[in-house]
C-alpha cells in the first residue's frame, strides 16, 4: 500500500499520498556467522520511500522501524524522517503514531502481518479514543 501511494505521488483525485503518514514495520533479522545481518523484506524499498518523502513539504511522512532479533546491525544512514529501534513496537508507539485523541476524526489504520501480532493491534486500536472500528482495517499474513 505505501508503495502504491508513493508511486502515485501527492495526487489526491488518484488515491496518493495524504497528509500525514506514519508507518511502523517490525521484523526480525537474522545473522551470519560473521555478524552480517540479512536483509528483510520490503526494507530496501521502505527506507527509500523515506528519503523520497523526507522534509516534503506537503506530506508529513514518517517510518519506524523495529528490529526484534536482539542484535543491533549496521546502520546505514537514516534520513530525518525514520527511525530505528531494537525492540517489539509497543502500545506507547501505535499511540504515537495515531497522534493526538481530537486529530483522529480522519485517521485510517492498516494492521499487515502475523495473526498473533495483528489481533493484538487491532483490538486496541479500533477501541483507541477517536477512533472507530471501521476505520482499523486488517490483513493477516498466514
Amino acid at each position: 500500500m505505501i508503495s502504491t501511494l508513493d508511486e502515485v505521488g501527492t495526487s489526491q483525485t488518484l488515491g496518493g499520498m495524504v497528509k500525514t503518514v506514519r508507518v511502523l514495520y517490525t521484523s526480525r533479522r537474522e545473522f551470519d556467522s560473521d555478524g552480517r545481518g540479512e536483509e528483510i523484506l520490503f526494507e530496501t524499498r521502505l527506507r527509500a520511500i523515506s528519503h523520497k518523502w523526507e522534509r516534503h513539504e506537503n506530506v508529513d511522512y514518517k517510518y519506524s522501524f523495529f528490529e526484534t532479533s536482539g542484535q543491533a546491525g549496521e546502520e546505514e544512514s537514516m534520513p530525518s524522517n525514520m527511525s530505528s529501534h531494537s525492540r517489539r513496537i509497543s502500545k506507547d508507539d501505535l499511540f504515537e503514531a495515531l497522534g493526538p485523541e481530537d486529530g483522529r476524526a480522519n485517521t485510517v489504520v492498516y494492521v499487515c502481518g502475523l495473526p498473533s501480532m495483528t489481533d493484538e493491534f487491532v483490538e486496541l486500536l479500533k477501541t483507541a479514543p477517536g477512533m472507530e472500528e471501521k476505520r482499523v482495517l486488517c490483513e493477516k499474513w498466514w
